[in-house]
């Protein structure tokens, strides 16, 4: 069980924050502090994230339900109580469609995988060189 919740700052929250990605923690950390509340212990793997939801003094957890191919839940089960909640899978559609947020989309809304190195560029599929935006 973790220590009772401490005084909360003026106006802010205190968080722990559990994110293995740098990008996205970074991000994450600037968002929070930008709006009053303050980082009080950050984590990017299972065993940190674990140890500080036992020892530090928050009162709001945001994890990474994946961290490195484990997920986070432990971390969460010692808290009173958790919501999950999906973030963003970094393509146009959903920026558009679930968040009506494509203003703010963030460089090339489609990021290539590794098949895009070994593979051909063919006529009528959704590789096929031609615009994906507007068509």
């Amino acid at each position: 069980m973790r220590p009772a919740a401490p005084e909360r700052t003026e106006g802010g929250i205190r968080v722990l924050l559990v994110e293995d990605d740098t990008f996205i923690r970074i991000m994450l950390e600037d968002t929070l502090v930008g709006l009053g509340h303050e980082i009080v212990a950050e984590a990017y793997k299972l065993h940190r994230a674990l140890e500080l939801a036992k020892s530090a003094e928050y009162e709001l957890a945001i994890l990474d339900v994946n961290l490195h191919g484990a997920t986070a839940f432990p971390a969460a089960e010692i808290g009173d109580t958790f919501t999950v909640t999906a973030g963003c899978d970094k393509s146009l559609a959903t920026c558009r469609d679930r968040f009506n947020n494509v203003a703010n989309l963030r460089g090339f809304p489609f990021i290539p995988g590794n098949d895009a190195v070994t593979g051909y560029a063919n006529t009528g599929d959704k590789n096929d060189g031609t615009s994906r935006i507007g068509s």
